[in-house]
């Protein structure tokens, strides 16, 4: 496995995208999605991604530059239409008019419909890391994930991810999908010919499996409590706005037709609820009461969320991504089809 440069590969796939006929300023922003989830570990929504994003592109069901309208709003909301464009052109938009709303009113509620595949969520919620609020993102994918106690898929992976700052510890970064992992950590595996833990999900017989290939649907993460939970997302990111939910979401790998993804944004001003230093504050002393919790035997001790996505980028940073042989002929690929100089490794 060879390994390198974000920045390089950001540019490289901003190249292809706008190659592709994408608008250059939307193809950057998207490239900064796809690359910076691979500098945070979060492979299954880095470049792997790229090829069918390409493809998508080029079968004319993404619209770019996208034309993003305000359907309704109100003083703390707003429902939006993606205009069909880049998943993180309209999240990036979501986000910044529910931070704008905050600062206004206290609290900023965003709902989007007819986008796409908007990357990792995290990307959003440090948007309101930044403003030194509280952010909660969430959306909703095609169905892939087996509801409890049935056989076909009726939920996407529906991912949630709460941001919250503190004053000196590291921010507190939940993100994770509703399935015990995200699809694109099985494709992951497939392309680096891994096996994979078989509760990860089953085959087209309904039986659990350990070949990432045969993964025909994905299981919920804690039985009927990870279900439920994806269907909170499918309501708030599809049902709220009037969108589609589930079953009625276009297939991400299939550039069939439009997704029509729908996700969901919330920014809160801590200062609306008290002062934000205190809380701040207040926050680095629950953090670090989890951290002095003692270890069990031969572990390394307790972790927050966040933890493990900042040692990867730290790492990253230093020593390059790393880009498997079968992704890296994916990107071999590209290049050639579009006239691009192949990144060239670190090592």
């Amino acid at each position: 496995m060879r390994y390198y440069v974000s920045e390089q590969l950001s540019g490289f796939v901003a190249a292809v995208l706008a190659g592709a006929g994408s608008d250059q300023d939307e193809a950057r922003t998207v490239a900064a999605h796809l690359v910076g989830a691979n500098l945070r570990g979060i492979d299954s929504h880095g470049i792997v991604r790229l090829p069918i994003y390409e493809r998508r592109l080029v079968r004319g069901v993404i619209n770019t530059p996208a034309r993003i309208t305000v359907v309704r709003e109100a003083k703390a909301t707003a429902l939006l239409d993606g205009g069909n464009g880049w998943g993180a052109v309209a999240g990036t938009a979501g986000m910044r008019l529910a931070i704008a709303k905050a600062r206004q009113t206290g609290v900023g509620v965003v709902t989007v419909t007819r986008s796409n595949h908007f990357g990792y969520a995290a990307y959003y919620g440090a948007m309101a890391l930044e403003e030194g609020m509280i952010g909660m993102v969430m959306t909703n994918a095609n169905a892939l994930m087996i509801p409890h106690g049935g056989r076909e898929p009726a939920l996407g992976t529906n991912p949630i991810c709460i941001a919250v700052p503190a004053l000196e510890e590291p921010p507190y970064v939940f993100d994770a999908a509703t399935t015990i992992v995200a699809r694109g950590k099985i494709t992951v595996a497939a392309k680096e010919g891994r096996t994979i833990p078989p509760e990860w999900g089953v085959d087209e017989h309904g039986l659990p499996t350990d070949n990432p290939r045969a993964v025909k649907y994905l299981s919920p993460m804690a039985a009927y409590k990870g279900y439920d939970l994806a269907v909170a997302v499918d309501i708030l990111c599809g049902v709220l706005g009037g969108g589609p939910w589930g079953r009625h979401i276009g297939v991400l790998e299939s550039p069939a037709g439009p997704q029509e993804v729908g996700h969901f944004f919330m920014a809160v001003d801590i200062g609306a609820f008290r002062d934000a230093d205190a809380f701040r504050r207040d926050m680095d002393l629950m953090l670090r009461e989890l951290r002095a919790t003692p270890p069990i035997a031969g572990g390394s001790g307790v972790m927050i969320a966040g933890d493990p996505e900042r040692a990867h980028e730290a790492r990253r940073r230093i020593e390059g991504i790393p880009v498997p042989p079968e992704i890296e002929e994916d990107l071999r690929r590209l290049s050639e089809q579009y006239g691009l100089a192949m990144p060239d490794p670190m090592r």
